[in-house]
């Protein structure tokens, strides 16, 4: 049976207060964590039974972490390829965000491009399976890292979601135009690439997020730069 609630505060800052026992009895008990799942008219509380990733505890991959940082201000869609033990966290973490997300093995095994291990998959398995991975808004290769990065510290993860935060809202304050430059960067793209309107207009707006992550108030071409090298169809060989 529907339970009615008031909802109090006021129109630009409502607030809902929940509180009884009913709620011990559902399992919604004291610190417990909750995701709030939202749509219009519609709020969905479920208790968040899966323990939190963070960012900062999955070592290496910076290159990912920028991606991921990047498809999080507009919600791009990522696909990730690589092997599952490196691309699972970082789908975890996407998912834990409601950030649409997929990841792939480049081969069958798995192995195919990881200095580490030896693939098993003849040539002709490997360019079968490579034809099924769908590529993202921003798509992307995790491999293992051949170097070692210089030592720092790492970013928190309320560090990076307060930059998110700021550059959702300087968003929209960004125009889509840019620079002489980037329109010759995005012409020679189209014409290697074959890109397409519709790859085209997703580079402009992953563009657009690199920029709002920058503070910058337009596109420069190293955003373009940045976001055409997400967009591109990865090389295997």
């Amino acid at each position: 049976m529907p339970r009615t609630l008031k909802i109090c505060g006021t129109n630009t800052k409502p607030q809902l207060s929940l509180k009884g026992k009913w709620l011990s009895d559902l399992g919604f008990l004291s610190k417990k964590k909750v995701a709030i799942y939202e749509s219009p008219g519609c709020l969905l509380i479920k208790i968040n039974t899966a323990k939190s990733i963070y960012l900062h505890d999955i070592t290496g991959y910076e290159h990912v972490k920028r991606a991921l940082e990047v498809a999080l201000v507009q919600e791009h869609f990522l696909s990730l390829i690589g092997r599952e033990e490196s691309t699972n966290p970082f789908i975890a973490w996407a998912h834990q965000y409601q950030l649409p997300a997929q990841n792939f093995k480049p081969c069958v095994c798995g192995n195919y491009m990881d200095p580490r291990k030896d693939c098993s998959c003849s040539p002709s398995e490997i360019r079968k399976h490579q034809l099924i991975i769908k590529k993202g808004d921003i798509t992307l290769l995790v491999i293992a890292e051949k170097y070692q990065l210089s030592p720092a510290a790492p970013e928190k993860e309320d560090e990076l979601l307060t930059r998110v935060s700021q550059a959702k809202e300087n968003l929209y304050k960004i125009p889509k135009n840019f620079c002489e430059d980037g329109k010759s960067l995005l012409k020679i793209a189209d014409d290697r690439f074959n890109l397409g309107y519709v790859r085209r207009e997703k580079i402009i707006e992953i563009a657009q997020s690199v920029a709002a992550l920058d503070h910058s108030d337009n596109i420069k071409s190293y955003h373009l730069a940045e976001a055409i090298q997400y967009s591109i169809e990865p090389s295997f060989y």
